[in-house]
Formats: structure tokens, C-alpha cells, sequence
């Protein structure tokens, strides 16, 4: 098995049963972490104001401003909380939807494997504890590029300025969940706020709904949320913006 290969298999296992969080550098919040990433509660943790959680989103900053890479490409895959649905959503999977889990593991190691020789930068957008956890390795050892901030459990950029590095890119995105407040809320925030090249689009084979929402449905989605949130009509990206994962390859492959 290749480096990048194990490192994923390694950062996309369940908080629940661990003892230790994936990525040593921030083992003096383990517990804290270990026990955030098991019981998702709700709103009062938003804007990481308890527990000493803005001294954790301190250290990620610092940990994150050490390893990022410049955008030096034209086009940028944006993946919204990667790893969430394997290290906190797990519980919520039911048996039918174990296939759609796998598929959607295996494209995200797909692009994550074919980074290194094609033409994009990936970005990450995720909580402070999932990246403390593990996802923090991705930077550290290259297989990403940049890590975003977002509030608790929603897909709100911390940082909102950090937009502007966006600009003038071509645009892709992925990750979860497909409505759920999370991948709709940089999608939107993007098409209002960032001066992007061409369209924006989605790639299908990145991007999974909420199990504990899709009941006995397919995590696979029928369709991509734009925008939604409280008192908000979900808005939908056109369908001829929405690609597969070989699709986007073909995009972004070097001559």
C-alpha cells in the first residue's frame, strides 16, 4: 500500500472505540477531542466558545499557517468535511447505505491519490476537532494543500475573508453533507462573494447526503443544494454543472 493510501485509511476510522486521536501533535487535547468527535451536540458550541475551544482553533491556525501551500493552480477542489460521515457519521449508517459509504471512500482516495500528478489544489474545509484529529495529516504531508475553518457543525467559513483566495480560480466541490447547512453554505457563499473563472461545479462521485436524513434512501445525491438554511428555499446547482469524478479529471489532467 502506498503512503498516501495508508494515511487515509488511517485518518478515516470511527472517534468511537479509539483511544487516541490519529495525529500526535495535538495529543494534549485527546480526550477533549476523542469526546467532540463521538456526541456532535448542537448550536451552543457554533462558534467554539466553550470547553477551551478557541485555544484549540488557536493551535490549528498555527498548525495550519506551518504547512499551507499557495493555490498555485487555476483550478481548485474545495471538499467540505471529508472525513466526517467515517469519523463522527458512522453511527447513522445503515446497512444499505454501506456501499455508498465505500464508493464514496474510494473517490475520495482516488483524488486524493492523483493530486500529485494533475493540475488542482485541494482545500479542505473542516471543524477544528476533525482536523486536529486527523486531517491535519493531510497537510503535514502534502496530500493537501490548504485547510479552511468552519463553525461546529455547519459549513460556515470561520474566517470568511479567506474567500478572496478564490478568486479568479475554476471552482469544484465535494465532501458532505449535500444539504444539512454544510456543503451548501460555501457553495452559495462562493457563487455571492468569489470573482471565480468559468462555473462552479460539483463532482457527484465526491459528494454523500446525511445518513441519518436519507433514511432508507441512497446516500448518493439526486441533486446538488446550492443554498439552504433556516426560513430559506433550497436552491439547486443546474444539472449541466454537476460532474462525475472522471469527468473532473479530464478537466484538470496536465499535458
Amino acid at each position: 500500500m502506498n503512503t498516501c493510501n495508508q494515511t487515509l485509511d488511517d485518518l478515516l476510522v470511527p472517534a468511537e472505540g479509539r483511544t487516541n486521536i490519529i495525529n500526535p501533535f495535538f495529543e494534549e487535547w485527546n480526550d477533549h477531542i476523542l469526546s467532540t468527535l463521538r456526541c456532535r451536540i448542537d448550536s451552543n458550541l457554533m462558534n467554539y466558545e466553550n470547553n477551551g475551544d478557541m485555544d484549540l482553533l488557536h493551535d490549528c491556525l498555527i498548525h495550519s499557517e506551518r504547512y499551507a501551500k499557495p493555490l498555485n493552480s487555476k483550478n481548485v477542489l474545495i471538499l467540505m468535511h471529508p472525513s466526517y460521515i467515517f469519523v463522527s457519521g458512522m453511527g447513522d449508517v445503515k446497512e444499505w447505505h454501506k456501499k455508498d459509504v465505500e464508493q464514496y471512500k474510494s473517490s475520495m482516495i482516488e483524488v486524493f491519490n492523483n493530486h500529485s500528478f494533475m493540475d488542482y489544489n485541494i482545500v479542505i474545509f473542516d471543524t477544528v476537532h476533525h482536523y486536529a484529529d486527523g486531517s491535519s495529516r493531510l497537510l503535514e504531508e502534502g496530500i493537501a494543500d490548504r485547510i479552511f475553518f468552519t463553525e461546529y457543525d455547519s459549513g460556515a467559513p470561520r474566517f470568511e475573508e479567506n474567500l478572496s483566495d478564490f478568486n479568479n480560480k475554476r471552482l469544484f466541490f465535494g465532501g458532505g453533507y449535500n444539504g444539512q447547512h454544510c456543503l451548501p453554505s460555501i457553495i452559495w457563499r462562493c457563487l455571492e462573494k468569489v470573482l471565480f473563472e468559468d462555473k462552479l461545479r460539483a463532482v457527484y462521485d465526491l459528494i454523500i447526503e446525511c445518513p441519518e436524513c436519507a433514511g432508507t434512501g441512497s446516500l448518493k445525491p439526486t441533486s446538488i443544494v446550492s443554498k439552504s438554511g433556516h426560513n430559506i428555499k433550497d436552491e439547486y446547482l443546474p444539472s449541466e454543472d454537476i460532474i462525475s469524478l472522471q469527468e473532473f479529471f479530464s478537466m484538470v489532467r496536465t499535458n
